[in-house]
């Protein structure tokens, strides 16, 4: 047990950290309604010029709308938004230093905190997102099977690991090249289309969807929104599982690999 005390610390300091930010957590998740927002009647605006079609990539108007508020809760446990800018510019200019002679491994000191700190903005963003949901309410579709809904809390912690593992594994080009933000920027636009978070897959033609869905992207993504709506079958569901697992311990493997070449260049430039 001694050897989990430090990362028990590490989401200790993660937690109190994030307190600290508790009222810009709350105005974020307020702010963040707009997009939604702004995506919803942009989406209905796109069912009523189409005369009202009954559906799109076998999405209902409602279920659209449910998807893209889904998506947006989905992400505020899972989003690992900068955490490759933050672990590139500790390469980059020496700070991976400090953490090397601590009693921590890097990769997982970077997981507890993170995991910790998403944890704490869940709570305060809550009330935004109940109000989003109220204001919605018309317009979404609540989730039939109570089954499916137990599936994703259970798959949470795994979206958010193979969400974690991609942006480590991105933030790691830094020990081969000294300036990528380009490169962060053209994948965040990559990632957002890869994973169904601008739109939903099954809007592509079928081929490109096959191709997309063998990726890890669309299990932080595509597959949690669908579940909740119901699009998939038991069999898609426990598909979908295994290769989650199948990805968490490809992206571990690789993710391990480059950390293990990545020290054996690093010097501490910037130190």
């Amino acid at each position: 047990m001694h050897l989990l005390r430090p990362y028990k610390q590490v989401a200790s300091v993660a937690m109190q950290e994030a307190l600290i930010y508790r009222w810009n957590m709350f105005l974020q998740g307020l702010v963040g309604l707009i997009p939604l927002f702004i995506t919803v009647m942009w989406w209905r605006a796109v069912y009523v010029a189409r005369g009202n079609a009954p559906a799109m990539g076998g999405y209902e108007r409602n279920e659209m709308t449910s998807y893209f508020l889904y998506i947006m809760l989905i992400h505020q446990f899972s989003s690992t938004f900068l955490i490759d800018f933050d672990i590139a510019w500790s390469i980059r200019n020496g700070h991976l230093n400090k953490y090397l002679i601590k009693p921590v491994e890097f990769p997982l000191y970077r997981w507890v905190y993170h995991i910790a700190n998403r944890a704490i903005n869940c709570l305060f963003v809550s009330l935004p997102i109940i109000m989003g949901i109220l204001l919605l309410r018309n317009y979404i579709y609540f989730p039939d099977n109570w089954r499916h809904v137990i599936v994703l809390f259970a798959m949470l912690l795994p979206i958010a690991l193979i969400s974690y593992l991609i942006s480590f594994c991105i933030g790691m080009i830094a020990f081969w090249m000294l300036e990528i933000s380009s490169l962060f920027w053209i994948f965040y636009s990559l990632r957002a289309i890869l994973s169904g978070a601008l739109f939903p897959l099954s809007l592509l033609p079928r081929p490109l969807e096959t191709a997309i869905c063998l990726l890890p992207f669309r299990l932080t993504s595509y597959f949690p929104a669908s579940l909740l709506l119901g699009k998939l079958n038991g069999w898609q569901i426990l598909g979908n599982i295994l290769s989650a697992v199948a990805w968490i311990m490809v992206l571990f493997l690789f993710a391990r690999f480059l950390w293990r070449r990545g020290l054996r260049r690093y010097d501490a430039a910037g130190i």
